[in-house]
Parts: structure tokens; C-alpha cells; sequence
């Protein structure tokens, strides 16, 4: 059983496209979708926006503050962390 080829059933693509018709709008379509989205409010406040970059700022700024190493006058010798050790483990 073989199948014909759709390329012998298929009309010129140029034929359909002539075929397509022109939709015709009012003229106050564009005005009108201008005014619904200067009516829309955005999502976040800018003044929000602005507050939570402030804070990051801030935020990272204190952490690079931190993780500088400045002018550590401290002597941080290992010994003083660790105790003393205690080996009796008997009664004597």
C-alpha cells in the first residue's frame, strides 16, 4: 500500500498567501492600548527598589570591611587555644 506524496496534494504556498485578507482596526487603538499601560502601576515602588539596593550595598560593603585584613596587632599564637592536657585516667 503506498501513500501519495503530499507535495502533489499540497496548493502553491504563494496562492494561499494571496488569499489572506486585510483586517481593518479602528483608529483609536493604538491611543488605547498607550493608556492602559500608562494606567498600569508597576509592580515593585521604585522607592522600595531603591532602599533594598541601599541595604545590599551596605550589606556588602560591611562584609569587605570584614574580610580585609588590617592592622592586627594581636598576637594569635596556637598555643593559647589549646588546653592543657590531662592524662590521668587511673586512680593512683
Amino acid at each position: 500500500m503506498k501513500k501519495s506524496s503530499s507535495k502533489k496534494n499540497m496548493e502553491d504556498p504563494l496562492r494561499l498567501l494571496k488569499t489572506i485578507q486585510r483586517v481593518s482596526v479602528d483608529d483609536t487603538l493604538y491611543e488605547k492600548v498607550l493608556q492602559k499601560t500608562k494606567a498600569q502601576q508597576p509592580v515593585i515602588q521604585m522607592s522600595w527598589l531603591r532602599i533594598a539596593a541601599a541595604t545590599l550595598v551596605c550589606l556588602l560593603c560591611s562584609e569587605g570591611y570584614m574580610l580585609v585584613p588590617g592592622n592586627n596587632n594581636e598576637n594569635t599564637d596556637i598555643s593559647e587555644l589549646v588546653t592543657i592536657n590531662n592524662n590521668t585516667l587511673y586512680y593512683e
